[in-house]
């Protein structure tokens, strides 16, 4: 087996983002660097040094249009979503490479065609009052609770691994006692029923008539949950990310703040580790 480096991913997946987004540009879809992407763009012209990891967000209506279409674009990418795969694991899309594959031992139900990724999660309308929308997100952490318990694996959670907070580790410990709990309790459940159900929750608020919108399909307990109005996320400028240029948020320094707080501080260098618990390898030499 030849395992793909870090420096192997980044460069997977940036190859992956610059087909995804001349896709969306031909066919006049709205896409948006995310998350820990556009973070990366906003505080390192790029990837986070010492992560990979790219998400891309797109307005409901265009996410639609693209797990539907982008297939067959470029032979070597496929993309996979509960709409259109109800073999899929996730509650959100993902596009891989047909020439990888992964082993995420994290995630204990079946999982044909995972390979090296970047995530595509949709963007869906709020409620206008500020209690409906925490009504709302409790809605969708405890399904998301309930998701996680059927599909994971009893391994530590890295979700803090690295939060610039003195609390993290015990964060850490308690967000994995919960995962634990949660999996032995919740296993049963139907895995994919749930991940339906997350994204027909999250559709409950149209996005064309919504004032606030956000991502919300993995919003899970104990991490912030998307919430930007839509007037200030909408309009889109251009970020230099590895020497390139892709579309984000004219808002991103209100997004950015909501998900991270102080997102131009750096963690400490103990905790400048990835995310990612995953090993990705080439099917065969490259």
């Amino acid at each position: 087996m030849n395992e793909i480096t870090l420096d192997g991913l980044k460069k997977i997946e940036l190859d992956m983002l610059v087909d995804i987004a001349e896709f969306c540009d031909k066919h006049n879809l709205r896409y948006y660097l995310g998350g820990g992407t556009l973070l990366g763009a906003v505080r390192h012209k790029g990837f986070i040094p010492w992560d990979d990891d790219i998400d891309i967000n797109m307005p409901r209506p265009d996410y639609d249009i693209f797990i539907h279409k982008y297939n067959g674009y470029n032979k070597r990418y496929y993309v996979k979503a509960i709409e259109t795969d109800e073999s899929y694991w996730r509650t959100f899309a993902k596009v891989f490479d047909s020439r990888t594959y992964i082993v995420e031992d994290v995630i204990r139900i079946d999982k044909p065609g995972n390979a090296v990724f970047v995530d595509v999660f949709p963007i869906d309308g709020l409620p206008d009052s500020s209690i409906k929308q925490k009504v709302f997100f409790k809605e969708q952490e405890l399904l998301n609770f309930l998701y996680h318990g059927s599909a994971w694996n009893y391994t530590r959670s890295f979700k803090y691994r690295d939060s610039k907070s003195r609390f993290s580790g015990v964060k850490s410990a308690v967000r994995t006692l919960l995962k634990f709990i949660a999996i032995t309790i919740l296993y049963p459940l139907p895995t994919r029923t749930l991940i339906r159900i997350i994204n027909n929750n999250a559709k409950k608020y149209d996005f064309n008539n919504s004032v606030f919108i956000g991502a919300i399909v993995d919003c899970a307990h104990g991490g912030a949950c998307e919430k930007i109005l839509k007037k200030n996320y909408l309009p889109r400028m251009k970020f230099s990310f590895e020497g390139l240029k892709f579309y984000g948020p004219i808002g991103f320094d209100e997004y950015l703040t909501n998900l991270y707080g102080n997102y131009m501080e750096m963690p400490p260098e103990n905790k400048r580790v990835s995310h990612h618990d995953f090993k990705a390898y080439w099917k065969r030499e490259e």
